[in-house]
């Protein structure tokens, strides 16, 4: 990410030496430390997807992880892929610790605050990173597509490593094919802002129609037209990749992912989906209340100072953004969605202040200042996010979804 133009050289004064990736990194890693399951409850629907590769199952989905594996070891122990997966967190929360620091000590002193703001509301609250950390989500393939997403923000302005953004977006979709309707906005927005700030520069435009292209056919290749997997069911596949760990492997999640046609998946799915899309939507935007209050006034308010049409068409980009995961919501993980659209809010914003986007500046200043006149709000709104990221029953969601969750096991496995 690139940080702000008006950057004070190298002089190292009381504000460069702050050690805010530390700060960041240590906080990240508590939030670890606290929500991860641990070796022995790691889950099988997160875990199965790391023992199917392609060169066992041919070019299928979700297979490029497993294949990476699989390169280097056959076997994999329960408590190898548990500190695999730990390393690729560390690093993950070290690069996200690293970039955010870097943008902190450059950034403008008048504006800091401002970014400070959404900063600690990124790192508090439980519709973040924190997600990929729990019980539930542990090991689960957001955190390759996270990883990778940042690569692309820091390629996106380079004049040769932009080039690889194709290539990555592909990479994405080889992880899973779920990017196209979760992080994919992140990069789409950003290179049609490239492009605005670069004073049309076809790269960009060509960038952008080149790695959306890529994704939409590779999405449609994985979803409707993969080959079957060289097995008669679930059960063969199970048992033939037995011998490579000691992990108890899921029948539901191969038969889920392999065996269920998509026609019949998306029908079946959303009817399960819909015992309890009232109540988890209604929990949904009531808990996250404070953060689409403040986004939405984020964006509007920039919409409204971006001083030509371009910019208020980018601004608008930021506002609908969550609209293209409206499809996955027909599925059931509903967390992961909600926290995807945040991740993605989160990241448009930050890498806009970082890039001296001017409406984006005055409108985060706006937000600061509403704060600072407000501070007793703004402390509730912290510890409130602090207290549903470290509760047992996070929002409420998993006492929501639990029965209706238990029938859609016994409906996958029948």
């Amino acid at each position: 990410m690139i940080s702000h133009a008006n950057k004070k050289g190298n002089n190292l004064n009381l504000h460069n030496k702050k050690y805010y990736e530390i700060f960041i990194f240590a906080i990240l890693m508590f939030e670890f430390a606290v929500l991860n399951p641990g070796i022995q409850h790691m889950d099988e629907w997160n875990t199965t997807y790391y023992f199917l590769s392609y060169q066992d199952f041919g070019f299928n989905s979700r297979l490029l992880i497993g294949s990476i594996f699989k390169f280097f070891t056959e076997y994999i122990s329960n408590s190898t892929l548990f500190y695999c997966i730990l390393a690729v967190i560390i690093c993950m929360n070290a690069s996200v610790a690293v970039i955010l620091g870097k943008i902190l000590r450059n950034f403008p002193d008048e504006s800091l605050s401002s970014l400070k703001v959404f900063i600690i509301l990124f790192l508090i609250n439980p519709f973040s990173l924190a997600t990929l950390f729990d019980k539930g989500n542990f090991g689960i393939f957001d955190i390759y597509l996270v990883i990778t997403t940042i690569i692309m923000m820091l390629v996106v302005r380079h004049n040769y490593f932009k080039w690889l953004i194709p290539a990555l977006c592909m990479i994405a979709l080889g992880i899973q094919q779920v990017y196209i309707v979760t992080y994919m906005p992140i990069i789409v927005v950003i290179l049609i802002y490239e492009w605005y700030k670069s004073g049309y520069k076809k790269s960009y435009i060509v960038l952008c129609g080149v790695s959306f292209s890529l994704m939409i056919f590779l999405f449609v290749y994985f979803e409707f037209l993969a080959p079957e997997l060289p097995f008669n069911n679930a059960k063969e596949v199970v048992s033939f990749l037995s011998h490579r760990t000691d992990i108890a492997l899921s029948y539901v999640v191969i038969n889920d992912e392999y065996f269920f046609k998509a026609t019949n998946w998306f029908s079946e799915v959303w009817h399960f989906t819909s015992l309890f899309v009232i109540p988890y939507g209604v929990c949904a935007l009531v808990v996250t209340s404070p953060l689409i209050v403040i986004f939405f006034s984020l964006w509007s308010t920039a919409f409204k100072k971006a001083k030509d049409k371009f910019a208020k068409f980018i601004m608008l980009l930021c506002i609908t953004a969550p609209l293209i995961s409206l499809p996955i919501f027909t599925q059931t993980d509903w967390d992961r969605w909600i926290s995807a659209i945040f991740i993605v809010q989160f990241s448009l914003a930050i890498y806009f202040l970082a890039s001296g986007f001017n409406c984006v500046i005055e409108s985060a200043d706006n937000i600061r200042n509403y704060f600072q006149k407000h501070k007793l709000l703004f402390a509730v709104i912290i510890i409130y996010l602090s207290m549903l990221m470290f509760s047992d029953e996070r929002i409420l969601f998993g006492i929501i979804l639990e029965p209706v969750a238990d029938s859609f096991q016994a409906f996958l496995a029948r």
